[in-house]
């Protein structure tokens, strides 16, 4: 490359501030379980790793060929934990080759709009007061526990029910902001054994 120590300081340079700015985006929008450490530490490394490599092969196809192969390592090599993980990493990618190509206006305007896209997403996903409830019992209550929560909550989802030989357990998905009104109702259950309120961050997994 023709680039002088100056040129190539300065792209190392705003690409570290890219790609910081980037793991604490991910590190604001992160939810809970699917948070991902380890994801979010090799993204600024993905980001200085791009922009060495376009700084090296300035040739377009060697360029774009190299863009082709590495996506095709991510998507297909790496496991991701939460799927808006790839997106993570494709926006560090990009960030690295645009810096690495001196296209800093193009890499300043993606952090803007993934910024806002992804903060814009997060408020729409995330307004709801959603919750995970599990109830345990030693009998059969279904139909008592769905009857007591039903008036207080909104969109009220089964998600499942397991019968053991000694004891039943309830889950249920469900958005409400009156919830005091009938976990203490819950809780007098004479049959009750457990009762789990959580908060339900849009993503559910069965055991």
């Amino acid at each position: 490359t023709n680039m002088s120590f100056v040129t190539i300081f300065f792209i190392i340079a705003i690409t570290c501030f890219i790609s910081i700015y980037i793991f604490m985006i991910y590190k604001l929008t992160g939810k809970g379980t699917f948070y991902s450490k380890d994801c979010n530490l090799i993204l600024p490394g993905i980001s200085l790793t791009a922009a060495f490599i376009t700084i090296t092969m300035q040739s377009p196809i060697i360029v774009f060929a190299g863009i082709i192969g590495t996506l095709f390592v991510f998507r297909f090599r790496h496991a991701l934990k939460n799927p808006s993980d790839l997106l993570y990493l494709f926006w560090s990618l990009c960030t690295g080759i645009f810096c690495g190509t001196r296209l800093y206006s193009l890499a300043l305007l993606s952090a803007f709009f993934m910024t806002l896209l992804f903060l814009l997403l997060d408020r729409i996903i995330f307004t709801q007061n959603s919750y995970v409830l599990t109830v345990v019992s030693t009998q059969d209550k279904y139909d008592e526990i769905y009857k007591l929560i039903k008036p207080y909550c909104k969109n009220l989802t089964k998600r499942e029910i397991i019968h053991y030989t000694t004891k039943s357990t309830y889950t249920f998905t469900l958005e409400t902001k009156k919830e005091d009104f009938f976990l203490d109702k819950l809780a007098k259950i004479p049959s009750l054994l457990s009762l789990s309120f959580t908060s339900y961050n849009g993503e559910y997994r069965g055991g």
